[in-house]
């Protein structure tokens, strides 16, 4: 009787599928991934093709992973913040009245905030499951991104709610305990989605906790990086808009866009990748994603 293939490490076990990527027969013990089957060398490089996983935080690795995962979701990234800009723009322009008065300016800033907690947020989150999806070296469609940010819409409410609740406490006080406290607060976003088996808000406290200053830092870099350019391009529009007295709903959507997409995609890749390079530098456990349907991973 002929015996089935021996594994190629442990060659007193039975090989129980052949590693995808190198070929090598594999055990159980060596078997870390069955769907599609890796071996324990080259899992890694296919469950973790960014590094960002195993490797300390440092400045300049978590802003190359943050722009490398948004270059390989662009096209999902653009439908998603079209998506969620042009009712947006459609409700300031049908809502809102014009002129700069502080009323118009007002009711602006409430229709914004309403259709971005109850309907922005889970473009957010859609955003957010398309930048770990990647990391983990998943294929995740657009539809199931979309599934993400609405399984995962009462939760982020939650949190959201608590946590500008918490920093709007703090700055009764002064504007210093306000600062600290966002950016104690700073990864509860992240958490959100991230880390299920923790409360998003002490799970980025505990992460922030003794790496304050890092974390301060990394928040500013990432503000300069982010927001200095929406600014910039937002009062351009602006201005362009008044000397050629340009279409209103066209501004609206442009802005809405440039908007989103600093803070929804830039921003957020970036507290991404330092949520989870910080886990490895401050040693603590981050728990497996979980994802309401599990994306295969990636075949190439």
């Amino acid at each position: 009787m002929t015996e089935g293939p021996r594994c190629a490490l442990h060659f007193d076990a039975p090989s129980l599928a052949t590693c995808q990527r190198c070929g090598r027969f594999c055990c159980q013990s060596c078997l870390t991934e069955r769907e599609p089957p890796l071996c324990s060398a080259c899992a890694p490089s296919v469950t973790d093709p960014y590094g960002i996983h195993a490797r300390a935080f440092d400045f300049v690795p978590a802003f190359v992973a943050a722009f490398k995962l948004v270059l390989a979701e662009l096209p999902n990234l653009l439908a998603l913040v079209v998506l969620f800009a042009l009712p947006s723009a459609a409700l300031q322009v049908a809502l809102v009245g014009t002129g700069d008065d502080l009323k118009t300016v007002s009711t602006s800033i409430r229709i914004g905030t309403f259709y971005e907690f109850f309907v922005g947020l889970i473009g957010a989150q859609a955003m957010l499951a398309l930048f770990i999806a990647r990391s983990q070296g998943r294929t995740l469609s657009l539809g199931a991104a979309l599934n993400e940010g609405v399984q995962n819409w009462r939760r982020a409410a939650g949190a959201r709610f608590r946590a500008g609740l918490t920093i709007f406490a703090f700055a009764l006080l002064l504007v210093l305990p306000a600062f600290w406290k966002m950016t104690m607060l700073m990864f509860s976003s992240i958490a959100v989605l991230r880390s299920h088996d923790k409360d998003a808000l002490d799970a980025s406290e505990q992460l922030v906790r003794g790496r304050f200053g890092l974390c301060f830092g990394f928040a500013l870099a990432a503000i300069g990086v982010c927001y200095v350019p929406m600014f910039v391009a937002i009062t351009l529009i602006g201005v362009l808009s008044e000397e050629f007295a340009l279409p209103r709903f066209p501004m609206e959507f442009v802005t809405d866009v440039v908007d989103r997409f600093s803070q929804d995609v830039g921003m957020a890749s970036l507290l991404y990748v330092a949520y989870v390079m910080l886990h490895r530098t401050a040693g603590i456990e981050l728990a497996p994603m979980r994802w309401h349907r599990v994306p295969p991973l990636r075949s190439e």
